[in-house]
């Protein structure tokens, strides 16, 4: 990343300041994560709960951090103006896991888990607002990408939603997995049962789907985003940038709002 003096490296050490305290909380969650992509028998044992625990923690002190750093004082001067854009991180775009128009002017990519209980209340609760007043209306496009922390299920599940992706399904998948169609921890047999049901609901060939999940090809693309969101300081779900700014944690719908104007407005 680029380093000077400028409103550019400000952003980006806002960034930095923010996902630092979320890091904290979840290093360890993130360090252990990259058994969930195979769901191996021979995978480490891991204290789930010591993880979400510290997760819950880091999410809240990186909250905490945000907040303080909304009433920001005045500068005792004018800020020199800059021909310099606002950071925005290089972030890899694929078509069949965004919503929205390509030139919308706002960005808001989401790095999720499945199994994250907190990101389905973001589901819930906030994006289909985000959806209804944003993306529908071509200011936002919105992009989601796998940052599978939780359990084992949390890689097969970004899996499988990666093999809906190849048939034009992938939100689809999205919403059954947040919707609670798609049980939660659950063993490999009884997900592949749940993904198949899904699959025949939505007229998917079925078939191509096993295969897609047998075959683990779609792992890539999950690596891809993990690594991504690794390089970006993500630690934990929900996270999410609008237009280079992080916001983390399963936020009310007023704080994206207020994040998006702001983005809306070039500020």
């Amino acid at each position: 990343m680029k380093q000077a003096n400028s409103p550019s490296n400000d952003a980006n050490a806002r960034m930095r300041t923010t996902i630092a305290a979320f890091a904290a909380g979840v290093l360890v969650g993130a360090a252990i994560v990259f058994g969930v992509m195979s769901l191996s028998p021979r995978s480490a044992s891991v204290d789930l709960e010591v993880v979400r625990q510290a997760a819950r923690e880091g999410a809240a002190q990186a909250l905490r951090e945000q907040a303080a750093a909304l009433p920001a004082a005045q500068p005792t001067a004018p800020a020199q103006q800059s021909s310099e854009k606002p950071f925005a991180p290089k972030i890899a775009v694929r078509a069949a896991n965004a919503q929205g128009q390509e030139n919308a002017p706002v960005l808001i990519v989401e790095y999720s888990d499945f199994e994250c209980s907190f990101c389905r209340r973001f589901y819930d609760e906030t994006f289909p607002k985000i959806v209804q007043d944003y993306v529908n209306t071509g200011k936002v496009r919105f992009v989601y990408k796998h940052f599978p922390v939780l359990t084992e299920a949390s890689g097969f599940k970004a899996e499988a939603a990666e093999c809906a992706a190849d048939q034009g399904r992938f939100w689809e998948f999205h919403n059954a997995m947040f919707s609670g169609r798609v049980p939660l921890n659950a063993d490999r047999a009884t997900l592949e049962q749940a993904f198949a049901d899904v699959a025949r609901e939505l007229n998917m060939n079925v078939e191509a789907f096993a295969a897609c999940l047998k075959n683990g090809n779609t792992r890539a693309r999950i690596a891809e985003d993990f690594g991504e969101a690794q390089d970006l300081g993500v630690r934990g779900t929900p996270s999410f940038l609008i237009n280079g700014e992080p916001l983390v944690g399963a936020q009310p719908y007023i704080a994206f709002q207020r994040a998006i104007e702001k983005a809306l407005a070039g500020r």
